[in-house]
């Protein structure tokens, strides 16, 4: 504040002002659907670049008054500690506790994050700066000192920042006995959730949908789809269209043999957060967003035209993360049965036969915002039991079935692969369920290829 000015003290009262407004109004209207970091990330920069600029001006109606109470000051001086620590507790909390960090979780990170970069600095910061032998050293020994520390530290943290998690390989054409969801039909493999694992459990987490399929599915923030097609286009066998989000995307590879089986082709329609069911606006059980509502409808609705229009397209697989779409909450816009069976009514218009597969259930009954992964839990379990899921818990309001029941659809459900009589389990028949929260593995998801081959009838 006493060095050379940028500004005129009137010019720096009014910028003062300006950059806190900015600050605060990043603070107000960034969502979870905010691209972070992007371009986004201007506006708190620039606002505080402005407040720096600024400085303290002496003018009254300045912000300077604002930031000399002894509070802001406070803050200021332990906001590096704060920063430091404020992330770990974020990340560590949810796995600690096995839930989602709730309000006044959210709370008590934010005070504790305080107290303890107050800690810091006290205990550590400022002697450290005031009292250390390196404080008082020449620049030259100082400047060793830290490049020193550096390099041991670079050296140390070199092998976790290079290690790479490799997914299991996937015995998929012959596969070992009670392997996966095979486990769930074969009463000889005992309890489906103490078969030996295939692979090491941490691999898992990597186990997504393979990559042909997965640069098929675009965010819905691309506002944009982007078809994929697997099969000769001359392939006299049937040919099928998949419709549906990420959840559908773990549906590919399945529905990609099967289809090849008879000759035939596969055709997707893959948009990432978005119930892509109907023509019509729909939000999700974490709230509304008009602006994203928007893209997600007018992409739907263009891979809704796309498939109806196509002649070659013989039957329509819709399925999607139902739960994630489904909410008491009116003004969020949910995903309704109505609009499920208006979209299943206009292919069944266009000559083509409809198949709606339900979605299976997820390791929560209502879908958390980063949830704990399935391999996370089962590393920290007692038994697999213990991160399984009510069976009664998973039962919801479905309008997916209800649409498609309702205009004619086949439903068709798989969620005896995935749940026993009183359990949904995310360990099956050696094979982790899901690679996160909610999303199939993959070496599940090849696993209920006989299931679906015998359910779907393709």
């Amino acid at each position: 504040a006493r060095g050379t000015r940028i500004l005129t003290p009137r010019a720096g009262a009014f910028a003062s002002w300006v950059g806190l407004g900015l600050i605060l109004l990043a603070m107000a209207t960034y969502t979870g659907s905010t691209p972070f970091p992007s371009f986004t990330a201007a506006l708190p920069v620039v606002g505080t670049l402005v407040v720096i600029a600024a400085g303290m001006p002496p003018q009254w109606w300045g912000a300077g008054r604002l930031y000399a109470l002894r509070p802001i000051q406070f803050l200021g001086d332990v906001s590096y500690g704060t920063y430091l620590w404020h992330w770990p507790l974020i990340v560590i909390l949810p796995f600690a506790r096995s839930a989602p960090n709730g309000i006044l979780v959210s709370l008590a990170i934010l005070f504790g994050s305080i107290a303890l970069g107050w800690l810091s600095k006290t205990l550590v910061e400022d002697p450290f700066r005031t009292r250390s032998r390196i404080a008082r050293a020449r620049s030259r020994w100082t400047f060793a000192s830290v490049a020193a520390s550096m390099l041991a530290i670079a050296l140390v943290t070199a092998p976790l920042a290079t290690h790479v998690i490799r997914a299991p390989a996937v015995a998929a054409e012959n596969p070992p006995a009670c392997f996966g969801a095979n486990a769930m039909v074969d009463s000889g493999c005992g309890p489906v959730d103490q078969v030996p694992l295939v692979a090491a459990l941490s691999t898992f987490s990597a186990d997504v949908a393979a990559p042909e399929f997965l640069q098929c599915e675009l965010s819905t923030n691309n506002d944009a789809f982007q078809r994929c097609d697997f099969g000769d286009a001359d392939a006299p066998g049937p040919h099928i269209a998949l419709l549906g989000d990420s959840h559908a995307t773990r549906m590919a590879e399945p529905l990609r043999d099967l289809v090849a089986e008879k000759n035939g082709r596969l055709s997707t329609f893959l948009l990432s957060g978005c119930a892509s069911m109907t023509r019509e606006t729909t939000g999700s059980a974490w709230g509304f967003d008009p602006e994203y509502a928007e893209k997600c409808r007018s992409v739907s609705a263009e891979m809704i035209d796309q498939i109806a229009k196509d002649t070659s397209i013989d039957v329509v697989v819709m399925t999607n993360r139902t739960r994630l779409y489904v909410t008491t909450e009116a003004s969020y816009h949910p995903l309704t049965a109505d609009m499920v069976a208006a979209t299943v009514r206009e292919f069944e218009d266009a000559g083509k036969r409809v198949i709606v597969l339900r979605d299976p259930p997820e390791r929560y009954a209502v879908p958390p915002k980063g949830g704990e992964s399935a391999a996370d839990c089962l590393a920290r379990a007692k038994s697999p039991s213990d991160c399984a899921l009510p069976r009664a818990t998973a039962q919801f309001a479905d309008p997916m079935r209800e649409g498609g029941t309702t205009a004619g659809a086949e439903v068709v459900s798989l969620e005896d692969l995935f749940c026993d009589d009183t359990r949904c389990l995310s360990r099956i028949g050696g094979v982790v369920v899901y690679s996160d929260d909610n999303h199939m593995t993959r070496s599940y998801a090849l696993s209920l290829t006989d299931e679906l081959r015998r359910r779907l009838s393709l």
